[in-house]
């Protein structure tokens, strides 16, 4: 299909093929992301000092899954017109 279409429909393509590359990659990027504390005892207790980490899924990282979610879904539907737009 890519190798069939003039440099017009090329350009077109290109922008939307890029999104739905990178907005994935984003959103899995904010999956990965790690919050964390560490608790450290006093020299005299006896007690051991320890570290807890823990993903980040507050409400910004759903708010930027959705959002990557959409521009995806927007993405492959943009492609899918061009591909359709080609055949006529």
């Amino acid at each position: 299909m890519l190798w069939s279409m003039d440099a017009g429909e090329r350009t077109a393509l290109w922008p939307w093929a890029l999104l739905v590359i990178v907005a994935p990659l984003v959103a899995f990027l904010s999956i990965g992301m790690q919050t964390g504390y560490c608790m450290d005892a006093a020299p005299g207790s006896g007690a051991e000092s320890h570290c807890v980490t823990e993903p980040v899924l507050g409400p910004g990282v759903i708010i930027v899954l959705a959002f990557c979610g959409l521009l995806t879904a927007v993405a492959i539907y943009r492609i899918v017109r061009i591909a359709i737009e080609r055949r006529r």
